[in-house]
C-alpha cells in the first residue's frame, strides 16, 4: 500500500515536471512569435478570406483580410494560453486609471457590432480589435523589458530602411513583390509622391507596406523604444544600436512622412528634456549620441531632396491643384463628413472599421476616396460612439498622467517608452491607421502594454529601495 502511495506521488511529480517544462516551451514559442510579428510589423502581405466589394470604396476598407503579422500575433495569443494552462497563473491588468478605460472601450466596441450597419465587418474588425488588446496584455505580463524587444526591432528596421532608401533612390520597386511590395511607380496615379512647382514628382519610400505614413509612424515609434535601452548597452552594442538609428531615420526621412517625423522628433524632445530636469547626464549622453549618428547618416539626403522636404514642410505654399493641396482638402472633407457621422450615431457608432462603408451611403457624391479621416480619436468616435471615444481620449492621456504624478520615480527605460507612447498620440492627431490598420494596432497595444512593464518596473524599483 505504501510502495503504491510512493509511485503514484512519483508520477504527479513528474507530470508536474512535465507540464512546467511544456509551459516554458509554449512561453519560449509565444516570444519567438511576437518578435516575428515586430519584424512583420509593416508588412502589407496579407491573405484574402473573402472579398467584399462595394466599388468605389477601397478593397481593403471591404475584404476580410488576415495579414501575415497577424498569424504571428495569433501565434502569440495561442501558446501564450497554453503556457498558462499548463502553468496556471495570475494576469496583471496594470493599473487602474489604464485599465478601466481599456475594458470602457471594449465594451464599446462589442455594443457597436449589432448596430452597424455591416454588422459582419464590425463583427470581423471588433474580433480583431480585440485580439491587439490581448497582445497588449501579453506583453505586460509576459515581457520583461524593452530590452527584449531590441533585436526584433533592429532587424525590422534594417531590413525596411535598405528597401525603402532604395526605393527613392531608384524611383522603381526593389524587386519583392513576393513579399507583398507594391508596384512603385511615380508616374501611376495613386501612388503616394512628393511634387513642387520646380522638380518633378519623386516617389516616397515605402518599403514593404502600404503607405509611406505608415512605414515612417512604424520606424518612428520603434526608433524610440530602441533608444529606451540605450543605457543598458555596452561599448560595442551601443555603437550598433545608435548605427541601426541612424538609419531608422534615414529611412524615415526618405517616406516624407511628417506625422512621423513629428512625433519622433516630440519623442526624443520630451526624453531630453526629462533628462535634463532629472540630471541623468548618461542617458541624455547616450541618447544625444544616437541623435547625432542620426544627423550623419541622413544629411547626405537631405541636399538633393531640400526642395521635395520644402514642398512636404510648408505645403499651403503650393499651387491650386497641387498633389498637397489635394491632400488638405481631401483631410478636411473627411474630416468633416466623419463627425457628421459621428453625430447621426452618437451612442454606438457605425461599427469598428465600418466607417468607409457608411460614409459611402451618406456622401454617395463625395469627390475624394472613401477612407477614415485623419484623426484617430475622430474615427473612434464615429465608429464606436461617445463612451469609446471617451475611453479612448483617456487611454491616450493615463500614461502621461501616471508619468507625472509618478515623475520622482523615472528610470531612462521609462523615459524611453514614454517618448515612443506620445509619439504613437501625436501620430494619431494627424493619421487613422493607429486605431484602423493591423500596423498601427500592432504597435499602439504593444507600446501601451510596453509602458505599462516599465512603470510597473520603475515603481517596483523605488519601493524596493
Amino acid at each position: 500500500m505504501a510502495l503504491t502511495e510512493v509511485r503514484s506521488l512519483s508520477g504527479s511529480i513528474l507530470t508536474a515536471e512535465r507540464r512546467t517544462e511544456l509551459a516554458a516551451v509554449a512561453a519560449t514559442a509565444a516570444g519567438l512569435a511576437l518578435s516575428g510579428a515586430i519584424v512583420l510589423s509593416p508588412f502589407r502581405a496579407r491573405i484574402l478570406l473573402s472579398e467584399r466589394p462595394l466599388p468605389p470604396v477601397f478593397a481593403d476598407f471591404r475584404d476580410l483580410l488576415l495579414f501575415w503579422n497577424e498569424l504571428f500575433v495569433i501565434g502569440v495569443l495561442g501558446f501564450w494560453g497554453v503556457s498558462i494552462l499548463l502553468r496556471p497563473r495570475r494576469v496583471e491588468f496594470g493599473p487602474l486609471l489604464v485599465r478601466i478605460p481599456v475594458i470602457v472601450l471594449a465594451v464599446a466596441i462589442i455594443l457597436s457590432v449589432p448596430f452597424s450597419q455591416d454588422r459582419g465587418l464590425a463583427l470581423f474588425n471588433a474580433v480583431t480589435l480585440l485580439g491587439f488588446m490581448a497582445l497588449g496584455l501579453y506583453v505586460v505580463n509576459e515581457v520583461r523589458s524593452a530590452l527584449s524587444l531590441a533585436p526584433a526591432i533592429a532587424v525590422m528596421i534594417m531590413f525596411q530602411a535598405i528597401l525603402a532608401i532604395s526605393q527613392v533612390v531608384s524611383q522603381q520597386s526593389f524587386g519583392l513583390a513576393d513579399l507583398g511590395e507594391l508596384d512603385l511607380d511615380p508616374s501611376v496615379n495613386g501612388i503616394s509622391i512628393v511634387w513642387t512647382e520646380s522638380a518633378p514628382a519623386i516617389l516616397r519610400a515605402y518599403g514593404l507596406s502600404d503607405h509611406p505614413n505608415i512605414l515612417g509612424g512604424v520606424i518612428a515609434v520603434s526608433l524610440l523604444v530602441l533608444a529606451a535601452s540605450l543605457s543598458r548597452y555596452r561599448e560595442g552594442a551601443l555603437a550598433v544600436a545608435c548605427a541601426i538609428f541612424g538609419l531608422g531615420t534615414a529611412a524615415l526621412f526618405v517616406t516624407f512622412s511628417r506625422s512621423a517625423a513629428l512625433g519622433l522628433g516630440t519623442g526624443i524632445g520630451l526624453a531630453l528634456v526629462l533628462f535634463l530636469a532629472r540630471r541623468d547626464w548618461p542617458a541624455l549622453k547616450v541618447w544625444s549620441a544616437a541623435c547625432l549618428v542620426a544627423v550623419v547618416i541622413t544629411a547626405p539626403l537631405i541636399m538633393p531632396y531640400s526642395d521635395y522636404l520644402g514642398a512636404r514642410l510648408n505645403p499651403s505654399a503650393q499651387a491650386v491643384g497641387s498633389p498637397e493641396q489635394r491632400s488638405l482638402g481631401e483631410r478636411e472633407s473627411l474630416a468633416r463628413n466623419t463627425n457628421e457621422i459621428f453625430v447621426d450615431n452618437p451612442l454606438v457608432g457605425v461599427g469598428a472599421g465600418v466607417l468607409p462603408t457608411a460614409m459611402k451611403e451618406d456622401f454617395p457624391d463625395f469627390q475624394y476616396d472613401y477612407a477614415p479621416a485623419h484623426i484617430a480619436i475622430l474615427v473612434v468616435a464615429a465608429e464606436t460612439g461617445i463612451l469609446g471615444a471617451f475611453a479612448y481620449g483617456v487611454i491616450m492621456l493615463a500614461p502621461l498622467i501616471l508619468l507625472w504624478l509618478r515623475r520622482d520615480r523615472l528610470t531612462p527605460e521609462l523615459i524611453g517608452v514614454s517618448a515612443a507612447f506620445l509619439a504613437l498620440q501625436i501620430i494619431g492627431l494627424f493619421d487613422y491607421y493607429t486605431w484602423s490598420l493591423t500596423a498601427g494596432r500592432i504597435w499602439f497595444w504593444l507600446i501601451l502594454g510596453l509602458w505599462i512593464v516599465t512603470y510597473r518596473r520603475a515603481v517596483d524599483r523605488v519601493a524596493d529601495a
